[in-house]
């Protein structure tokens, strides 16, 4: 642990770059704020930073131990705020006695519906 501890110490601009560039793919990859498309996108950049990182470390194992354990480590971040988000909400999304909750709300329903696509203007065919 302790010559892994001296390569982060030693890492270049160069490195901090390729990780930075990972942990912001990865995140995009992830989670739900680009479109299918910027996650593709975003898995490329990801899996390419994390190659470029590799190779810039010396030993390049060190290199691979740091990107695999940062990905550990976002790991239990999500797992950790989904559990909490699970906790604190558990008492306001549980039914109330003797109902259940088999349907959605409609807030819940146009929460979850797609929102609609704005539409280009019409051309007017007359000159005027």
């Amino acid at each position: 642990m302790r010559e892994l501890s001296e390569t982060v110490s030693a890492m270049g601009s160069a490195q901090l770059v390729a990780a930075f560039l990972f942990l912001a793919g990865y995140g995009l990859a992830i989670g739900r704020l680009a479109t299918e498309r910027g996650r593709g996108f975003s898995l490329l950049l990801a899996a390419l930073s994390a190659v470029a990182f590799v190779a810039l470390t010396r030993p390049w194992a060190h290199g691979a131990m740091l990107v695999a354990l940062a990905v550990i480590g976002v790991a239990a971040f999500i797992g950790v705020v989904w559990l909490a988000s699970a906790l604190l909400t558990r008492s306001t999304l549980a039914p109330a006695r003797g109902e259940t909750r088999t349907a959605l709300s409609a807030a819940d329903k146009a929460a979850d519906a797609p929102a609609p696509r704005a539409r280009a203007p019409r051309r007017s065919l007359s000159p005027l």
